[in-house]
């Protein structure tokens, strides 16, 4: 029997999934008996286990690993890439990123996970286009943010068929909107949506239109899941990632072959196809195996 802890330091959309997912995984694990316990902060009781869902939060958050050691036998920490330098000292790493920088023995290669059983196709013959929320990490990206909600926009209403159009903005999520309104001051421009909500849009989606750079997002692997395809310019993903799910590439100079991309939408494999694309990578039965595998190892 182990004892198992789940501290929470950050409670963002990702590490609340994260965290539930580590408990599924360990919770319903047949052969070895784990008693789990989620909480908030440092622990208050011995465990043989402690789990740190986030990013790197030892060194992210200046958390104490002395007192964290205290409390447990091994600590398990993640992040995204294997050569991230924020080594706080825990036992175990799993990076979701395969960089191939990786050099140390307790660093494993864990990538995230998408639930398969909640995404998936669900669309109706109007067409659905979703388009992303405005987002800037520096000055440059305040300007080319801005163009290409605008650009996406004019180019989805110059056609001339009936479509819904959800746009997330500050409001939430937007159905046909009439105006754009960016304040580009603001980093970020939207509000956020529960996870269970907003993916009732993505299985609707056909078509998704990132607006902004990406680095960790895995928005449009889920969309893909769903069965949409991405709409995109090249740098609004990590080239890492391009390979993850199905997308068509323009650019501001070149606008979108909406002939062509509908002549991909009427295939009857489209849905299918781009499903699974992401599961080649993505799913929960995978994560929960690797998972499992490589923290049986470091405890038994």
């Amino acid at each position: 029997m182990f004892d198992v802890c789940i501290a929470n330091f950050v409670h963002g959309p990702w590490d609340i999934r994260l965290r539930d997912e580590i408990f599924q995984t360990f919770v319903n694990y047949k052969k070895i008996k784990f008693n789990i316990d989620k909480i908030d902060g440092y622990p208050k009781k011995k465990y043989d286990l402690i789990f740190l869902p986030g990013i790197r939060l030892i060194k992210k958050k200046h958390l104490d690993i002395k007192l964290l050691r205290k409390f447990c036998r091994y600590i398990v920490e993640f992040g995204d890439y294997s050569g991230d330098e924020r080594d706080g000292g825990a036992d175990l790493y799993f990076y979701s990123i395969e960089d191939k920088v990786n050099n140390k023995s307790n660093y494993k290669y864990l990538p995230k996970f998408i639930d398969e059983n909640i995404l998936y196709p669900e669309q109706t013959d109007k067409l659905t286009f979703f388009v992303d929320h405005y987002k800037h990490q520096n000055e440059n990206e305040k300007i080319i943010s801005n163009q290409a909600i605008h650009y996406i926009f004019k180019q989805i209403y110059n056609l001339d068929i009936s479509i819904d159009v959800y746009f997330h903005s500050e409001k939430g999520l937007e159905k046909n909107p009439k105006q754009i309104n960016i304040p580009i001051n603001s980093k970020m421009n939207f509000k956020i949506i529960p996870y269970d909500e907003i993916i009732k849009i993505y299985r609707k989606t056909h078509l998704f239109f990132p607006t902004h750079r990406e680095t960790m997002g895995l928005v449009a692997q889920e969309i893909g899941m769903c069965g949409g395809l991405t709409v995109m310019q090249k740098w609004m993903y990590p080239k890492f990632a391009h390979n993850e799910f199905n997308h068509y590439i323009y650019s501001f100079e070149q606008p979108i072959d909406f002939k062509f991309i509908f002549s991909l939408i009427s295939r009857d494999d489209f849905l299918i196809n781009n499903r699974k694309k992401v599961l080649e990578k993505y799913t929960i039965s995978r994560f929960r195996q690797n998972l499992l595998e490589n923290t049986l190892e470091l405890i038994c």
